[in-house]
């Protein structure tokens, strides 16, 4: 079935941490926010650069899915302006944006965005 690579994609890709709970779709668009924060507060592109070669991989091993991962990926796009515009990031189980802005100025919230970026880092297979 040409479904499988698809989920086992998503399944690679999708983190476990609670914080990136939800369907596909709020996942990417959690990447999408993380990776705007880091390039951000502190020039980080790791999880843009690694999420390409992961869905470039996966679409040349299964050009059906193309449609999909392209959705994904503009989910993903929307939540990195956002949060270079906004400074704010999806959250799935509330379905919204966080409501007050992270400031790269504020070590603490540069510390969480890394604790984040590296959680994802970590989970991306």
């Amino acid at each position: 079935m040409k479904m499988a690579p698809f989920f086992a994609l998503a399944l690679a890709l999708l983190v476990t941490d609670v914080a990136a709970q939800g369907t596909p779709t709020d996942q990417y668009k959690q990447m999408g926010g993380v990776a705007g924060l880091a390039e951000t507060c502190y020039g980080s592109t790791k999880i843009r650069d690694k999420l390409a070669g992961l869905v470039d991989a996966a679409v040349k091993n299964d050009p059906s899915i193309k449609g999909m991962m392209d959705q994904l990926v503009k989910s993903y796009n929307e939540a990195y302006y956002k949060a270079t515009k906004d400074k704010v990031m999806w959250i799935g189980t509330t379905q919204q944006y966080n409501r007050k802005p992270y400031s790269c100025q504020v070590q603490e919230d540069v510390n969480v965005i890394r604790s984040m970026e590296q959680t994802l880092l970590a989970n991306m297979r």
